[in-house]
C-alpha cells in the first residue's frame, strides 16, 4: 500500500495531528500534483486539503507578471522592511493575521488594473473548473493582489482565509464576528473560499514557503498557534507552481530568511452571495470592455442581486 493510502485514510480526529516525516510529506505532494479535475476536487474537500499544477503556466508568463510587480515593489522594500506598509483595523479576524507586527511582506492589490497578464492568470484553466466544482459555477472574484515578501519579511500569522477570518480564534469577538462553532460538520463538503497561489519565485523552507497543516479543511478550526508551529508542513515549488486550497485550510506564509525577495499572486474565489474583500468596482472600464465572458462573470456582471421587484 503507498503512503499516500495510508494517509488518506487518517481519521477526521486525528488528520494532520502532528507534522508529516519528510519522505511522507513528499510523497502526499507528489500525489497531489497535476491531477485530473475530479480528483483535485476530491483531494481539496475530503483529502489533503490542497493540490499543486507545475504545467499552467509558461515560463515567459511568469517573467511578464515578476517584471511588473518588481518595478511597483522594489522602491517599497526598503521601506516595508522597518514597518508594516498597510495597517488593518481590528473590526474583523484580518487583524489575527496581521495586527500590527514588523513587516510582513509588500501587498499589491488591484491587479487586474496592474498588466493583462493578470487577467490571463485570474481565469487560467483548468483551475477554473475546479473551483466551479468546489464552489458552484457561478463564482465570483474576491481578491486578486501580489503577496512580495522582502528579505527579511516576518511571518504571518497561522489563519483561516475570508470569510473565514471571522471565526476570530473562536472567541466570536469584533464586528460581525461568526458563531464560536461552524454551522458544519466532518462531512461538510461546502465551501465558501477557494484560493490560488502562483509561485513567481522558487518557494524554499528559507524564503517564506506556504506552511500549512494537510487534512485541516476537515477540522473546520481556527488554528492554534502553537500547534501549528508545531505540526506545520512547508510546501515548496518551482516558479510558476500554483498552489490551490479551500480557505479552511490552516496555512501561512512564513519568514523570508534569504538575501532575495520572494512574491506570489493571490486570487480569491467566492461563491456569488458572499460579498468580495476588494471592491471589484475599481476595475476600469478597459478591463471590462475586453473581458471574455468568465472576466465578467469574475467581476460579478452576471449577477442580477440586488434587484428591484417592484
Amino acid at each position: 500500500m503507498s503512503v499516500f493510502r495510508i494517509l488518506a485514510r487518517r481519521s477526521f480526529a486525528t488528520a494532520a495531528s502532528k507534522r508529516l516525516p519528510p519522505a511522507e510529506w513528499k510523497a502526499l505532494t507528489q500525489s497531489v500534483t497535476n491531477l485530473s479535475v475530479p480528483a483535485a476536487v476530491h483531494e481539496l474537500t475530503k483529502g489533503a486539503g490542497f493540490v499543486l499544477f507545475d504545467n499552467i503556466f509558461t515560463p515567459a508568463e511568469i517573467d511578464e507578471a515578476n517584471h511588473i510587480l518588481d518595478a511597483i515593489c522594489e522602491p517599497q522594500a526598503v521601506k516595508a522592511s522597518s514597518k508594516e506598509n498597510y495597517t488593518f483595523g481590528k473590526d474583523t479576524g484580518h487583524s489575527n493575521i496581521y495586527g500590527v507586527a514588523a513587516a510582513q511582506g509588500i501587498r499589491v492589490w488591484n491587479l487586474l488594473e496592474k498588466g493583462a497578464i493578470f487577467e490571463r492568470i485570474v481565469q487560467a484553466e483548468p483551475t477554473m473548473e475546479i473551483v466551479a466544482r468546489v464552489i458552484g459555477d457561478d463564482f465570483c472574484l474576491g481578491s486578486i493582489a501580489a503577496n512580495y515578501l522582502q528579505p527579511g519579511a516576518g511571518a504571518q500569522k497561522p489563519h483561516l482565509d475570508y470569510p473565514y477570518w471571522d471565526y476570530v480564534n473562536g472567541k466570536g469577538t469584533g464586528v460581525g464576528a461568526w458563531p464560536s462553532i461552524p454551522k458544519n460538520g466532518p462531512e461538510h463538503t461546502f465551501f465558501m473560499n477557494f484560493q490560488t497561489l502562483v509561485m513567481l519565485d522558487d518557494f524554499t523552507e528559507e524564503n517564506g514557503a506556504t506552511a500549512v497543516i494537510p487534512y485541516s479543511q476537515r477540522n473546520m478550526a481556527w488554528p492554534d498557534d502553537a500547534a501549528f508551529e508545531r505540526d506545520h508542513n512547508l510546501v515548496t515549488g518551482k516558479r510558476g507552481t500554483v498552489l490551490c486550497f479551500t480557505g479552511l485550510v490552516q496555512h501561512g506564509s512564513t519568514e523570508n530568511r534569504t538575501n532575495k525577495k520572494r512574491c506570489s499572486i493571490l486570487s480569491q474565489y467566492l461563491p456569488k452571495f458572499v460579498r468580495p474583500m476588494e471592491d471589484m468596482n475599481q476595475v476600469g472600464d478597459a478591463v471590462r470592455k475586453r473581458a471574455t465572458p468568465r472576466m465578467k462573470q469574475l467581476l460579478g456582471e452576471h449577477t442580477p442581486y440586488p434587484k428591484v421587484f417592484e
